[in-house]
C-alpha cells in the first residue's frame, strides 16, 4: 500500500494531463480545418500549463525539493526523464508564448513553423510531468516506500500475532478458569473462625488435620484465635 500523495502534486499531475489532452485535441481540430475549436483548445492548454507552473512553484516554495528514494535501474530512468522535463519546461514557456502571439497577430505562416516544434515539445513536457508524479508519489519506488519502512515494528508484530487474551474482571486468566482452578478471593468477610472458616478451593485443603489425640477444646481455641485478632483480609 502506497501512502497518499500530497494535494498540490496531484493537482499538478491533473493539470499536466489536461494540458496534454487539450494539445492533442487542438492538433486534431486544426487538421480538420476547425480553426475556432483549435484556438479554444490551445488557449485552454496554455491556461492549464500556467496554473501548473503557479501550483508547482507554490508547492516547492513550501516543502523544498523532494528526493527520489528509488534504487536500481529505475533511478537513472527517473533522473533522465526529470532532466529533460525540467530543461524543456523552462524553454516551452517562451516558445508557447511566441507561437500564440504569432497566431494572435495573424502571422499564420510563421505560426505554423513555430508550432511544428512547439507542439511536440509541449506535449512531451505535459506527459512526462504525469510520469514523474507517478514515479515519485505513486510507484513502489517513490516516497511512499520510506513511510512503509519507517512504520513501527511493534504494530506489525501485534497485527500478525493478534490481540492478547482478555482477562475477566476478577483478574483470572481464561486459561486458568477453563482448567477448573478457582483462586482464593482477594478479600473476604469476617468469619467467626478466621482462616479456618474460609471455603478452600476445590481439591485444595486450606487447614491441616489436627493431630490424633489432641483435645477438642484446645483445637477449638486454636481455631478461634485469628477471629479474636480481627482478621478482615484473607
Amino acid at each position: 500500500m502506497v501512502a497518499p500523495a500530497p494535494t498540490l502534486p496531484t493537482l499538478n499531475a491533473a493539470l499536466n494531463a489536461a494540458s496534454a489532452l487539450l494539445l492533442m485535441a487542438g492538433f486534431g481540430f486544426i487538421k480538420a480545418k476547425r480553426t475556432a475549436a483549435h484556438r479554444g483548445c490551445m488557449l485552454a492548454a496554455f491556461a492549464c500549463s500556467t496554473l501548473f507552473l503557479i501550483s508547482y512553484l507554490t508547492y516547492h516554495a513550501q516543502v523544498g525539493s523532494v528526493r527520489f528514494p528509488g534504487q536500481g535501474p529505475v533511478r537513472p530512468l527517473y533522473f533522465a526523464i526529470l532532466g529533460t522535463h525540467t530543461v524543456l519546461a523552462a524553454a516551452i514557456v517562451l516558445m508557447a508564448l511566441r507561437t500564440l502571439w504569432l497566431a494572435a497577430r495573424g502571422r499564420y505562416e510563421t505560426h505554423r513553423r513555430w508550432a511544428r516544434v512547439t507542439l511536440p515539445l509541449w506535449l512531451y513536457v505535459s506527459v512526462t510531468g504525469v510520469v514523474i508524479y507517478w514515479l515519485l508519489y505513486r510507484s513502489p519506488w517513490g516516497v511512499g516506500v520510506l513511510e512503509r519502512l519507517s512504520a513501527p515494528r511493534v504494530s506489525r508484530v501485534a497485527s500478525a500475532t493478534g490481540p492478547a487474551p482478555r482477562n475477566d474482571d476478577d483478574g483470572v486468566p481464561p486459561a486458568v478458569r477453563r482448567g477448573g482452578v478457582t483462586p482464593a478471593p482477594a478479600r473476604c468477610r469476617r468469619h467467626p473462625l478466621g482462616w479456618a472458616g474460609l471455603a478452600a478451593p476445590r481439591g485444595v485443603a486450606r487447614r491441616s488435620r489436627p493431630a490424633v489425640g489432641t483435645p477438642r477444646s484446645s483445637r477449638l481455641a486454636r481455631l478461634a484465635r485469628p477471629a479474636q485478632r480481627g482478621h478482615a483480609r484473607c
